[in-house]
C-alpha cells in the first residue's frame, strides 16, 4: 500500500468537509482544485449535508490513489 495513502488515512477523519482539505492534506492536494475538479466532474465522489460538500475517507481515498503517480526513477550521468 501506498505510505501516503496510509498516513492520511491515520490523521483524517472518516468524514470531512471540502473546506478542511488545505488544513488536512497541506502539500497533497487543494481545496480549489477539489472544486475545479468538481465542476469537470472528475473529482472524488461527494455528498451534500446542509449545503456544506463532505467526503468519505475511505472514497476519497481511493481517488487520490488512482491518480498517484510512483516515482519516477533519476537518470545517472
Amino acid at each position: 500500500m501506498n505510505p501516503i495513502i496510509e498516513k492520511i488515512r491515520k490523521t483524517v477523519p472518516t468524514s470531512f468537509e471540502r473546506q478542511e482539505v488545505d488544513k488536512l492534506l497541506a502539500g497533497v492536494i487543494s481545496r480549489k482544485t477539489l472544486e475545479n475538479l468538481a465542476v469537470k466532474g472528475t473529482g472524488p465522489r461527494y455528498y451534500l449535508l446542509r449545503g456544506r460538500v463532505i467526503y468519505d475517507r475511505e472514497e476519497f481515498l481511493t481517488w487520490l490513489s488512482k491518480r498517484m503517480c510512483p516515482k519516477k526513477k533519476q537518470l545517472e550521468y
